[in-house]
């Protein structure tokens, strides 16, 4: 029997699920290579990984520690569980899932001699932030998932540097048959199923385009909306009784059965809408750090 490689994923905190998403997407892939992904993250959507049947080691952002934890106490604390994850599984690999690692990780990444640094790098940043570009030296390998409508011109790639094709989680046939979907949530067969997920709750201003969408549609006869929850964020409140909020992951795989959505232009819900073909008004998030 030939012995499984393996790599440790290390996935930061974020308002979202686009780090976990496409770190999860990338492991499903590898275990057809015969490589085993282990996960060590601060994200709370540890369940999405133990659903999915990966290992996974969770240690919890400095926010939830005693207030007398310095930042430098909990930097050491992580730098130790990490070093222990490392000794177990002896990984060929450490791949990085995030928008910009901090020093502290760098250099404890810089310690592992003979383990490959991965960074999976999105980019297409705002002004200002193209000074993550110089943090690509001290990765062995920069992985830079592209963006579909975005030119990326004649890109150059090194033995260093690849691009690879916009990284979703499920393959087309992984989704459920529209007929499941509509049958599931109890859409008749002459009404149009609206699907509206526009981020996290906490976002005032995106609280506030949730509350016009939903009166919107709700002037529209033979229509069903249902709303997209985030698992890791705040319950989204409905104005009607008539719409049904649903917390689903992945939720692409309801995509088949939807007539219309109404989406934010997150990266993965906009490639996982684009690649089921739904018709989607997209509505971007302008208090976004990074993102463009």
């Amino acid at each position: 029997m030939t012995e499984k490689t393996t790599v440790i994923f290390t996935i930061t905190n974020a308002a979202g699920l686009g780090h976990i998403t496409r770190g999860l997407a990338v492991a499903r892939r590898l275990q057809t290579l015969n490589i085993e992904s282990v996960f060590f993250t601060t994200s709370v959507a540890i369940e999405l990984i133990r659903k999915e049947g990966f290992k996974y080691f969770y240690v919890p952002t400095k926010s939830f520690f005693p207030s007398e934890v310095t930042m430098n106490l909990w930097v050491d604390f992580v730098k130790r569980q990490l070093d222990e994850v490392v000794r177990m599984y002896k990984p060929a690999g450490i791949i990085y899932e995030g928008v910009l690692p901090s020093s502290s990780m760098i250099i404890e990444l810089q310690k592992y001699k003979n383990i490959k640094r991965i960074w999976i790098k999105r980019e297409n940043y705002k002004a200002g932030w193209q000074s993550l570009n110089t943090l690509e030296q001290q990765f062995d390998l920069i992985v830079v998932p592209k963006e579909v409508g975005n030119s990326y011109g004649e890109v150059v790639e090194t033995d260093k540097k690849k691009y690879c094709n916009p990284i979703t989680l499920l393959d087309a046939n992984e989704a459920y048959s529209r007929k499941s979907v509509r049958d599931g949530l109890g859409v008749k067969r002459d009404e149009r199923l609206y699907y509206v997920q526009l981020g996290v709750g906490s976002n005032i201003i995106l609280q506030n385009a949730l509350m016009y969408v939903q009166q919107h549609l709700l002037k529209r006869r033979k229509t069903k909306v249902i709303i997209g929850e985030s698992l890791v964020d705040i319950p989204i409140g409905v104005i009607d009784k008539s719409i049904k909020a649903i917390s689903i992951y992945p939720s692409s795989r309801y995509f088949r059965g939807i007539d219309f959505a109404i989406a934010a232009a997150g990266y993965n819900t906009f490639h996982e809408l684009v690649q089921f073909k739904v018709p989607t008004l997209f509505i971007p998030n302008e208090s976004t750090v990074v993102d463009d």
